[in-house]
């Protein structure tokens, strides 16, 4: 039998040893204790037994003590006890003394002498050892004649002992006998327990292997129980993990052997340990031949890597930065020596103190040659794409081509004497030529948006002139039965920057489309802030009607491409439904939301919230000058909106002006200002007021009653003039009015400032090689008061700017013998330090075309078929650069350093400002050396890498002439030299740094300017 077996039984005998040895100190202690306890009751009973015998003895004791042995000695045979006897003297003198012998006789005691009692003269006794035995010492004091005498008694103790004994051997029989039924009773108590946790110990040996066995919960003992439980619940989870890990294992087998990709195991020396099939199909090695072969004779070639190199990962970590974890490509090597690109990764686990490597190979041939498939679809694609785009451009340019004869011959057309039918039938024509063009930029518009090619230009503008420059030409007819309001809030600062002309596009759509949609009411454009800060203004756009309005379930609808909220073939408003999904797409890129609010018959509100950087200058039209600060303006105007709109563009101005609803309250006013000694320096009047009683008020105010007074009337659209304005009208102004109109008749009429510059009479300079072109421009620009000639080509433009000097060159890009581009940078080149402006005048309309020809060196950009307020726009602006008058051209020719422009950049720091000349001072003549040396060696990457060096160090002080050179040098190949003679660029070149040089040092203090 296994000794595992006594187990149990070793323990029980413990178990019972322990009891038995703390149970046998107990009897023993017990039996001891009891057996001195009884004793002791048994000397004290046998200490008073010994004082009555001696008080016996002292009384039948013969007075005097002569002879006393004889006479006690009949009382001495009834005290069997009693060993000794003695009469002593008080000094301890034995005077008698008799003891028993060990036969029980009694003789004679010959001790001379005995100890005294101490505690006086009364009897007492005391035990004391005799001749090595407990004794019971018993003292009686006698009188006699001869003084107090003592009597000595000796009791033995022999019955005491054996009362000791006796109970002592009692107790220890009846503890034994305790003993054995304890153990007894122990034994049957825990044998059951015992048992069970026997059974418990047994089961947990063999819990790993158990599979789910359970113990009986029923062993007697609550502790045995609980441990059964336990075992039990323990082995129920080590059988249910052991499934699970079991179904894990298999799944992962099956998993890695179902696997596409090669799944290799292998330990920290590189032996294989585990190889699935599809690792056998990749590579294939049986699995006896890679198990325990190393992994990189599997995969790497021998001759990549060093002889008897057998660690993979120690030649993945010569190539690759990070191995463990990462996803690398390599060309691997199968059994039959085949070279193919796979990806490999592999993945480390720790387990046990062992490390095991498993790599991932995956073949990537398909997915190699996927790819070049799509990097060949990718560049069919951008073919098509190109090709797409040179189409529309190509279209574009043949369509904007004749609709420019269409657009500009029917303008002409209409300004000389036609019969009433001949007027009708030419507007119909000009009107279906504007859809047309409408149309087609619509159609570009969403081209490049599509293609992700809108870019956004980045420029001051002048909120309040923009807005101006769109509600005019919208406004209805006089006696239509919709009007047009526009209202700015008079805490929003005018100047902005941003692309005005993509928020010009915006709102000119949604403006249209109001107006298009309502019959009856009002249209309102109303610009209010949203968040205002000193570096931004946060505006809220919001264009409102009181037409049809949107069902909801319309309104997602009409902002996607090519739908309306009516798609029916029977619907009423017509378009190609691309009008809103622009917007749309223009807001988003303007970093904004575009949503409407609506509901059928009540109307529709677009609106959306774009953010915009403060200008630095403000646009020169909209700031009130500070000659208008203490001007009396009166205002007389019926209509509430536009009374509210006036009065908040002058409270925009600083100007508090009287405004009056009707002619009453005008008049009163004028009388008032006579009377009170002041008067008014102009008066807007409306013109339906003005004309009441034929002119009335104008003749009166003519005349004596406030004379001098510059009247500006104001006029609706299009309303008819009956017969010539009288003279007292200073100007007119036609509704809506706009910020700069409003602002150049007040400066004229009242003489508080220069007046607008008009632009005229120029010298014109037209390169056009179409002869329908031709006569649209010419005709055009003679209306405008202007002279012009004709170039045909690049070349002959270029040959009359050498010949003449011309106010303004419009030049079209596509000519025969010299393109435009070409002809404007000889033009340039010829120019030398005088600036012609040169305006780009062309079909092209793609994205990027504007700002391509701005790049190029373009002063502005005009679109055929040319309109003319654009033309009149382009004039304006282009002149106004030239004249100093844009905010963008502080620099003059004469002026080659902008101090103004450059601190501006420098947020105002004179001490940069004076760091940056000192910079310049000290290295422009080794980079014109440089540039020089380089087109002198004909090396065109050295000298564009100098000239953008020198381009830009230059464009930092405005000089705008210097930067325009560099520029042209920057361009340089042997294929296409810059236009001009290089020599005298370059001459012209280090002239203007020179120049430069010198006004850069004018700008220093005094002790540095050497």
């Amino acid at each position: 039998m296994p000794m595992s077996d006594f187990g149990p039984r070793r323990l029980l005998l413990r178990v019972t040893a322990v009891f038995g040895l703390v149970f046998c100190a107990s009897v023993i202690g017990n039996a001891l204790y009891t057996a001195d306890e009884q004793s002791g009751v048994l000397r004290e009973h046998a200490q008073s037994n010994a004082l009555a015998h001696a008080r016996f003895l002292g009384a039948t004791m013969p007075r005097p003590a002569d002879g006393f042995d004889d006479a006690l000695r009949p009382a001495l045979s009834l005290i069997p006890e009693l060993k000794s006897l003695a009469l002593l003297r008080p000094d301890g003198q034995v005077l008698a003394a008799l003891s028993r012998d060990a036969r029980g006789e009694w003789a004679t005691d010959k001790r001379p002498r005995r100890p005294l009692p101490g505690g006086g003269l009364w009897e007492h006794g005391e035990t004391r050892t005799v001749d090595g035995h407990a004794v019971i010492v018993a003292w009686a004091p006698l009188a006699s004649a001869d003084g107090h005498l003592w009597l000595s008694t000796e009791t033995g103790l022999a019955a005491a002992d054996r009362m000791f004994m006796h109970i002592l051997i009692d107790s220890l029989l009846q503890g034994l006998l305790a003993l054995l039924l304890g153990v007894l009773t122990l034994w049957l108590l825990l044998r059951r327990p015992l048992a069970a946790l026997q059974d418990c110990t047994a089961f947990a040996e063999r819990l790993d292997s158990a599979s789910g066995e359970t113990l009986p919960t029923s062993t007697g003992s609550r502790e045995t129980d609980r441990l059964a439980q336990a075992l039990n619940r323990a082995s129920l989870r080590l059988h249910n993990q052991q499934g699970a890990l079991q179904d894990s294992e298999a799944r992962t087998c099956a998993v890695i052997g179902a696997a596409i990709d090669a799944v290799i195991t292998f330990d920290r020396f590189g032996a294989v340990i585990d190889y699935n099939p599809a690792a056998r199909r990749l590579l294939g090695w049986t699995p006896e031949q890679a198990v325990q072969h190393p992994v990189i004779d599997l995969l790497v070639p021998a001759g990549e890597r060093a002889p008897g190199e057998q660690d993979l990962l120690h030649w993945l970590g010569q190539r690759f930065d990070d191995v463990i974890g990462h996803r690398l490509e390599l060309e691997l090597r199968d059994h039959e020596g085949r070279i193919f690109p796979a990806q490999l990764a592999i993945s480390a686990a720790h387990a046990g103190g062992r490390t095991l490597y498993t790599a991932f190979v995956t073949d990537i041939s398909e997915r190699r040659s996927a790819q070049a498939q799509l990097m060949q679809a990718r560049d069919a694609a951008e073919a098509a794409y190109r090709a797409k785009s040179d189409f529309l451009a190509n279209m574009s340019h043949e369509i904007r081509t004749p609709m420019n004869a269409i657009t500009g011959m029917t303008a002409l057309a209409l300004d000389t004497d036609l019969t009433g039918e001949q007027r009708e039938y030419l507007d119909l024509v000009q009107q279906s030529s504007d859809s047309l063009l409408a149309l087609i930029d619509d159609i570009l518009d969403f081209s490049r948006i599509e293609a992700g090619h809108l870019t956004l230009e980045s420029r001051p503008f002048s909120l309040r002139e923009m807005v101006g420059g769109i509600v005019r030409p919208l406004a209805p007819k006089s006696g239509s039965p919709v009007q047009l309001a526009c209202h700015i809030d008079p805490a929003i600062a005018d100047g902005l920057v941003g692309d005005p002309q993509r928020l010009r596009q915006v709102l000119v759509n949604l403006l249209s489309n109001a107006l298009k949609f309502t019959a009856h009411g009002q249209v309102e454009l109303a610009i209010r802030p949203h968040r205002l800060d000193a570096e931004t203004q946060s505006l809220h756009f919001a264009v409102s009607d009181t037409g049809i309005g949107i069902p909801r379930e319309k309104q997602e609808q009409i902002f996607e491409a090519f739908s309306q909220a009516d798609n029916s073939t029977t619907r009423r408003f017509g378009g190609t439904g691309l009008g809103l999904a622009i917007c749309t797409r223009l807001v988003a890129c303007m970093r904004g939301t575009l949503g409407v609010i609506s509901r059928p018959g009540d109307g529709a509100t677009f609106h959306f919230t774009l953010a915009f950087p403060r200008a630095v200058m403000e646009a020169p039209a909209t700031p009130a000058p500070h000659s208008l600060d203490t001007l009396d303006l009166l205002v007389i105007e019926p209509d509430g909106d536009a009374r509210t709109h006036l009065g908040a563009q002058f409270a925009h101005w600083g100007l508090r002006p009287r405004m009056c609803a009707d002619l009453d309250q005008g008049i009163g006013a004028i009388v008032s200002a006579e009377t009170d000694a002041r008067s008014f320096h102009a008066l807007l009047i409306d013109a339906s007021l003005a004309r009441q009683n034929d002119w009335t008020l104008i003749d009166t105010l003519a005349g004596e009653c406030a004379t001098g007074l510059p009247v500006i009337l104001l006029l609706d659209a299009d309303a008819p003039v009956t017969r010539p304005l009288p003279d007292g009208i200073s100007t007119t102004l036609t509704r809506p009015v706009d910020a700069r109109s409003l602002l150049d008749a007040l400066i004229v009429t009242t003489g508080a400032g220069p007046g607008t510059r008009h632009c005229g009479p120029l010298n014109i300079l037209l390169a056009e090689d179409n002869p329908t072109n031709q006569t649209i421009a010419v005709r055009m620009l003679e209306r405008l008061g202007h002279r012009v000639d004709v170039a045909g080509n690049g070349l002959a433009a270029v040959e009359k700017a050498a010949r003449q000097r011309y106010d303004l060159i419009l030049m079209d890009l596509q000519m025969p013998l010299m393109g435009g581009f070409e002809a404007m940078r000889r033009i340039r080149a010829q120019d030398g330090a005088h600036h012609t402006p040169i305006v780009a005048m062309t079909a092209h309309a793609m994205a990027g075309d504007r700002e391509h020809c701005l790049e190029a060196g373009m002063d502005d950009y005009i679109s055929k078929p040319v309109q003319m307020p654009a033309l009149l726009r382009a004039l304006d602006d282009v002149m106004d650069a030239v004249q100093g008058n844009s905010p963008h051209a502080s620099a003059t020719p004469a002026t080659r350093f902008d101090r103004s422009f450059l601190l501006q950049n420098l947020d105002g720091d004179e001490d940069l400002l004076g760091e940056i000349i000192r910079l310049y001072l000290r290295d422009y003549r080794d980079n014109v050396t440089a540039l020089t040396d380089a087109v002198a060696r004909g090396e065109p990457e050295a000298i564009s890498i100098q000239a953008h060096t020198f381009k830009g160090m230059v464009s930092n002080f405005g000089a705008l002439r210097l930067t325009a050179i560099a520029a042209g040098l920057e361009r340089w190949s042997p294929q296409s030299p810059p236009a001009g003679n290089t020599d005298a660029l370059l001459a012209e070149l280090a002239a203007e740094a020179d120049a430069l040089a010198a006004e850069l040092r004018s700008a220093l203090p005094d002790g540095e300017r050497a």
